[in-house]
């Protein structure tokens, strides 16, 4: 059983990561982070401008629709919902660039999650761009099991019984379901410390996306790392911050 860690009071600092962003999108202001220096943005930030320009007029065609009752408007109205949903999507499989757009990206992801307007924000994208964003120079590879025991422990309860559910799907009972939602509910309690653990959590959510899809809990998991992120991300921003302060005191 995971036991449950107390908040250590690291919160998103979102005002000063939008800040970060608006001069992300100001022309000609390209970011170190990015490793090749052209006019254009990641593939997420492009997503997500066309996400926000179709979300815009559907909001301005809804507000007219009470007096509009013309066939093109209904018609345009109709399109531009397929077309968010088309890009809700995308938005969850665009890479990003910098640290402070993969904050960016899995707040709006769970936004978007919890709204119904997509299932699964933890693609192998998006595990791929906030492992990157944690990344340290320097930094060997960690350890899950030495650096947290309680949640290697746990992801490899769940590893054990989605075999087990392999090897023999008829005689799983009521008691199995129940163990693993247990597991499920316990992993998405925890609160992870370090980027080992993070990868540990968005692993399982991906190998128990893959065995049971419709399955209770996989929301609350998915929202879980996406606080985990941002705590870990946070304390890594605050960290690269000070480094510069220090060197720029130097």
């Amino acid at each position: 059983m995971i036991v449950k860690q107390p908040g250590r009071g690291d919160e998103l600092d979102m005002p000063r990561v939008e800040e970060r962003l608006q001069r992300l999108s100001e022309e000609g202001d390209e970011p170190p982070q990015t490793c090749e220096r052209c006019p254009k943005r990641s593939a997420f930030w492009e997503r997500w401008c066309e996400f926000a320009v179709v979300v815009s007029r559907l909001n301005q065609l809804e507000a007219e629709a009470p007096t509009d009752n013309r066939q093109e408007s209904t018609e345009e109205i109709n399109e531009l919902w397929r077309k968010r949903a088309e890009l809700a999507t995308e938005i969850a499989d665009a890479a990003v660039a910098t640290v402070e757009e993969a904050i960016f990206k899995v707040n709006v992801t769970a936004s978007l999650l919890s709204e119904g307007e997509i299932r699964v924000i933890l693609t192998s994208q998006c595990l791929e761009d906030c492992d990157r964003a944690l990344a340290v120079d320097g930094g060997g590879e960690q350890c899950v099991k030495t650096l947290e025991p309680g949640l290697w422990t746990a992801c490899l309860r769940v590893s054990e019984q989605i075999a087990e559910a392999d090897e023999d799907a008829e005689t799983l009972g009521l008691t199995w379901w129940r163990d693993l939602q247990n597991l499920v509910s316990d992993i998405a309690g925890y609160e992870v410390t370090t980027r080992a653990g993070l990868r540990a959590k968005g692993q399982v959510f991906q190998d128990l996306f893959d065995f049971a899809s419709l399955m209770g809990g996989l929301s609350a998991l998915q929202i879980s790392y996406v606080r985990d992120f941002g705590n870990l991300a946070y304390r890594r921003l605050r960290d690269k911050d000070s480094l510069l302060t220090r060197r720029a005191v130097c």
